[in-house]
């Protein structure tokens, strides 16, 4: 008999860790008794520490919530299966999940629950991009003011995970310098330090390369030109170059306190669709008329704006 209940218990385990979906099981006192592999490895992932068998799902996971342990008190109460809309927030993060909480019966009795979470956070940060390039496409549509533009700009790019600030830069034609048009999320002395490249520097050479870029930051060279880099705070940066056909005219730089790197699901977002709606269809589009008079009184007079 105990040779079948081990061999029935590694069977359970086997199946549980086959799911994608972190599934969990937690006692009447709401300890963990059993968690499957895809547990561990979203734990990694979000830099949490694993936890252990025993340990109380509130320890184990202090940012939950307190409607979480209500929720488990309800399972237990009534034996029915409840499935909520999760989104929760922690270290600047933000998780979004489809929960099933699913009670186990031993002799008519509810002695654990078995949780299934199913995170939907890159779906819904998909969503939340579409609405608000939506949004963008009517602020492009009502306002000659680009630096609204630019706001609904960043606004769509802080939704892509580990990217909480940045700014446009224009650049000039003739001189390939970077004048940066618009920041979000950075110190005044930052956004000084930063306002402008030129032509020959390696960071004006890097966007004319046309390529994507991602990397940690700062680097040396950027700490002994200027202390702003390092007493910023960034610890990963990207650089999107933004063209009108092959012709590139500036670019987003985007950046990050929390993450050490820009997150792989991150890398993978396409840009496109917000550089077309940044720069327009086409060269004498309405709003690509935009960028070339901002290039100019950026040029000419040296006009910044910024948060």
């Amino acid at each position: 008999m105990e040779e079948a209940l081990k061999a029935s218990e590694q069977l359970y385990r086997l199946t549980i860790d086959a799911f994608d979906d972190m599934i969990h099981t937690v006692d009447a006192d709401l300890r963990l008794t059993l968690f499957g592999w895809s547990l561990i490895e979203w734990c990694h992932q979000l830099k949490l520490e694993t936890p252990s068998l025993g340990q109380n799902l509130g320890e184990a996971f202090s940012f939950l919530p307190a409607a979480v342990r209500d929720e488990y008190r309800r399972v237990f109460a009534t034996g029915e299966t409840l499935v909520t809309a999760e989104t929760i927030r922690f270290d600047n993060r933000i998780v979004v999940s489809e929960t099933r909480k699913i009670p186990v019966r031993e002799n008519d009795q509810v002695t654990q629950v078995l949780t299934v979470v199913h995170d939907v956070t890159q779906r819904w940060r998909a969503e939340q991009l579409l609405r608000i390039q939506h949004a963008l496409d009517l602020a492009l549509g009502s306002t000659r003011d680009l630096g609204q533009v630019f706001e609904c700009a960043m606004e769509a790019v802080r939704q892509v995970e580990g990217i909480e600030s940045g700014g446009v830069y224009l650049l000039d034609g003739a001189s390939e310098a970077l004048d940066l048009a618009y920041a979000d999320g950075l110190s005044a002395g930052f956004t000084s330090a930063v306002s402008h490249y030129s032509g020959d520097s390696p960071h004006s050479r890097l966007v004319l390369t046309g390529g994507p870029f991602f990397g940690s930051y700062p680097t040396a060279a950027e700490v002994a030109a200027n202390k702003f880099h390092l007493t910023e705070g960034l610890h990963a940066v990207a650089v999107i170059p933004m063209r009108h056909d092959v012709q590139i005219v500036g670019c987003l730089n985007l950046g990050s306190h929390t993450h050490d790197e820009i997150p792989p699901g991150s890398r993978r977002v396409d840009w496109r669709p917000l550089r077309r709606r940044l720069l327009g269809p086409s060269p004498g589009s309405r709003h690509a008329s935009l960028w070339r008079r901002a290039k100019h009184n950026i040029v000419r007079s040296s006009r910044i704006r910024r948060i």
